[in-house]
């Protein structure tokens, strides 16, 4: 038997039982099916145009995949309709499997970034007696000074920056989220040479002591 596909001007004989998705393969037509000819998609849609013999009966996945006014104009699944004689198609553009093609070119934008997490260097001008001024007030000021204004600190940081100032030799790495100190950092052992080694598992609020690095 022969399966013509009108709009592409191509036929060819097929053995009987043959599906009209796999003559569309066969013959090169670019028939869309999402699913492999499973029948759950319903994108393999063609319409009847004429058949020597009578059509096999609408199946049930054709009536529910396809609305009534479909069935009506002889639309059918390619996947499920295997024609008992020739058969002359046509392929709604719809059905048509579509040409895909990578993006490869566009406009260059610039985005300015703005990360809500930083981790910031800082170099504490050590308390005296004759320098009594608050550690809170030490650190917000040469935050400031780095060009982070209006910088809170957390209550649980607050509750920990003496000690990571006085252990970090006055250097510490403040840790913002949204302009304010309140990461859990880890605490770093104070090395001889004044870097600082792998953590040493004490946690404490938004400040990381004896910092010589900062990471991004």
């Amino acid at each position: 038997m022969k399966i013509r596909f009108e709009d592409y001007n191509v036929e060819g004989e097929f053995e009987e039982g043959v599906t009209v998705l796999e003559a569309s393969r066969r013959l090169g037509v670019d028939l869309e099916s999402i699913c492999g000819g499973k029948g759950i998609c319903g994108k393999c849609k063609v319409q009847v145009v004429s058949s020597m013999e009578p059509i096999p009966r609408v199946s049930p996945a054709e009536e529910r995949l396809l609305s009534r006014d479909e069935l009506d104009r002889g639309v059918r699944l390619a996947c499920l309709l295997r024609p008992r004689g020739s058969l002359v198609v046509r392929v709604p553009l719809w059905s048509r499997r579509r040409v895909q093609r990578l993006q490869v070119e566009g406009l260059e934008v610039r985005v300015p970034l703005k990360p809500l997490t930083r981790k910031v260097l800082l170099e504490i001008p050590p308390a005296s007696l004759e320098d009594q001024e608050p550690d809170d007030d030490r650190l917000l000021r040469e935050l400031e000074r780095q060009g982070y204004k209006g910088v809170k600190v957390s209550p649980y940081a607050l509750g920990r920056l003496p000690d990571s100032l006085r252990e970090g030799d006055w250097r510490v790495t403040a840790v913002l989220f949204n302009g304010e100190v309140v990461i859990r950092g880890l605490k770093y052992p104070r090395m001889p040479w004044g870097g600082c080694p792998t953590p040493s598992g004490k946690e404490i609020g938004g400040l990381q002591p004896c910092s010589s690095t900062v990471r991004s």
